[in-house]
């Protein structure tokens, strides 16, 4: 991972105290995700130098970093002028969303979480551990948001009319 951003950059590797820091976090999320990623009873088998047990950490934390890149750009635009401040959630009609790549994120993800936790929090409450179904949910999420972000233009040229669709896709 240092090697590839320090090519991609062009930054020289010396004195990257912190790239190594970050490649390191984000190695140890990798290794989270992918003991996470299967069940409790099964075994886990530990791949060194290769690849994990499943594309779902670098997955899942490429697309997060895409999605936080967007809402950094999206501040900044704020910031500048270029768009105005985000409403309040009760404000924002929802009803401008277009079709089901739009729809995907929030019926399918984000209006399903809040019951995907509390169905895994009253399995470990039986002492199930279904962590795994989190990572999968997750994961999922990941690749729904990857086809949402290929699909749509959320940043949207500055036209009044467009500022609708923006605000809805931004929450």
């Amino acid at each position: 991972m240092e090697l590839m951003a320090t090519q991609r950059s062009g930054m020289c590797p010396v004195g990257m105290s912190g790239l190594e820091t970050l490649t390191k976090r984000l190695g140890a999320a990798a290794v989270i995700v992918d003991l996470f990623v299967v069940r409790h009873s099964s075994a886990v088998r530990v791949v060194r130098h290769g690849m994990g047990i499943c594309k779902g950490a670098s997955y899942i934390l490429y697309n997060s970093a895409r999605m936080e890149a967007l809402l950094r750009k999206f501040h900044h635009e704020v910031s500048t002028g270029a768009y105005e401040k985000l409403p309040l959630l009760d404000e924002i009609d929802f009803s401008v969303l277009e079709d089901g790549v739009d729809w995907e994120l929030v019926y399918g993800y984000l209006l399903t979480f809040p019951e995907l936790m509390e169905c895994t929090m009253e399995q470990l409450d039986q002492g199930n551990c279904g962590v795994h179904l989190l990572v999968h949910f997750v994961e999922n999420l990941a690749a729904a948001f990857s086809r949402f972000y290929y699909h749509k233009k959320v940043l949207l040229q500055k036209r009044e009319e467009l500022m609708p669709i923006l605000y809805a896709r931004i929450y």
